[in-house]
């Protein structure tokens, strides 16, 4: 090979190297002043050193861009292809700028849209990237629980699918009222407002009752995450008391198998604790309910009553009874049950009552009287001379007050 031969081979050879900087000094290439020489078909960048062999990276917005800023450099507010801003809501995945998804900007209210006017007169007025789609409002991660990133509406996300780990797998913290039961919970339905709505947060609740968003007992399943029900612990529904499962001897218990031993054994509601065995009443006088050790109970009234007539029923701690006499609600006497639940009222029961003097329970003749003068009526008033009923034993006679033909005024006989 002759040495022009070789001379021109490692010419083209490094032509070859730098087609586009040297354009292989074709006499049709353009010189730019940047100092890059571009080749035919392409041609000077307007901000960059380099060649273009399109529209994008002349400086000039054409049809199909979206941008252009002279280069064909991403990364620097627009991508090398002129077709984004390289901005988290431009519908475009710029991946120079780290971000995993973009699915574009929305009004308040989810409409998605590119201009401000859109959401003229939707919640906030903004047209920006937001975090109630499917991608989160940087840009930076989906909104997916179990990608380790703790996203909108979630509240932790430690990537498993693991349920009462501390943060279950719908990534919310493992606890009563979200939703999944674990551990010792019974059940777990979520969390309501005060009217029953489901809800996740309390901006949810607003205007509704208490406004909170919280677990809610009597739907099935309590506040606790128990199963609804007498023994249970929470009071709900038509219960008027829970104070749970115990064994005979009184021990707080869960199952049977903490009473091993104790009396019957067995863990269940009991009465006699001050609240029934099937959580109906209180157990105190003026519930309405006779309960363990009570004679009886009409419930509590108001202090309206009229003799042997009883007052107004109320409920106790409900102000039911401002402004009506002593304005307190309480059981009372002269309704048929006396005040402390004990005696049902009436002549004969061996309960003395307000309006009687004793009550023998008529265990005598035909007046229920006892020697010595410590006698009882069946009227159960004191057998004492001159109430017209001979004390046997102790009067020979008792004609009523005064004397008559044959009974003296002293209860003797008249010799």
């Amino acid at each position: 090979m002759g040495k022009f031969q070789i001379t021109r081979l490692y010419f083209c050879f490094v032509c070859l190297l730098g087609l586009l900087g040297t354009a292989c000094l074709d006499t049709e290439s353009i010189e730019c002043e940047s100092g890059a020489v571009c080749p035919v078909g392409s041609r000077c960048a307007a901000e960059a050193p380099v060649c273009i062999f399109d529209d994008c990276g002349d400086k000039v917005v054409d049809d199909g861009e979206v941008c252009d800023d002279g280069n064909i450099t991403s990364g620097d507010g627009c991508s090398a292809d002129c077709s984004s801003l390289e901005e988290c809501g431009d519908l475009t995945l710029d991946e120079t700028l780290g971000e995993v998804c973009d699915d574009g900007k929305h009004c308040q209210d989810g409409t998605q849209c590119v201009e401000p006017s859109t959401c003229a007169g939707i919640g906030d007025g903004l047209c920006i990237p937001r975090d109630d789609g499917d991608c989160a409002a940087d840009c930076a991660s989906e909104n997916v629980c179990g990608n380790l990133v703790i996203n909108v509406n979630e509240t932790c996300d430690d990537g498993d699918e693991i349920n009462g780990d501390g943060c279950d797998n719908n990534c919310t913290i493992t606890a009563c009222g979200n939703g999944i039961e674990t551990n010792a919970e019974a059940c777990d339905d979520g969390r309501d407002c005060s009217d029953g709505t489901s809800c996740t947060d309390a901006a949810e609740c607003v205007g509704i009752g208490d406004e909170l968003c919280v677990p809610r007992s009597g739907d099935g399943c309590d506040a606790d995450c128990s199963v609804t029900g007498c023994g249970n612990g929470v009071t709900a529904g038509d219960e008027a008391c829970d104070d749970g499962r115990h064994c005979s001897n009184g021990t707080v218990c869960i199952d049977d198998g903490e009473c091993a031993g104790i009396g019957d054994t067995i863990c269940v509601p009991r009465s006699g604790d001050g609240c029934s065995a099937d959580c109906s009443a209180t157990e105190v006088c003026g519930d309405g309910q006779p309960d363990f050790g009570e004679a009886c109970d009409n419930g509590s009234h108001c202090d309206d009553a009229l003799p042997g007539v009883a007052g107004t029923p109320c409920v106790q701690g409900a102000g039911s009874c401002t402004g009506i006499g002593d304005e307190l609600c309480i059981p009372r006497s002269d309704d048929g049950c006396s005040a402390d639940c004990s005696s049902s009222e009436g002549c004969g029961n061996l309960l003395r009552d307000v309006d009687e003097q004793c009550d023998d329970g008529f265990d005598g003749d035909e007046d229920g009287a006892i020697s010595l003068g410590n006698s009882c009526t069946n009227l159960c008033r004191f057998n004492i001379c001159g109430d017209g009923i001979a004390n046997v034993g102790v009067e020979e006679c008792d004609s009523g007050i005064g004397s008559a033909i044959t009974c003296d005024a002293d209860c003797t006989v008249v010799e």
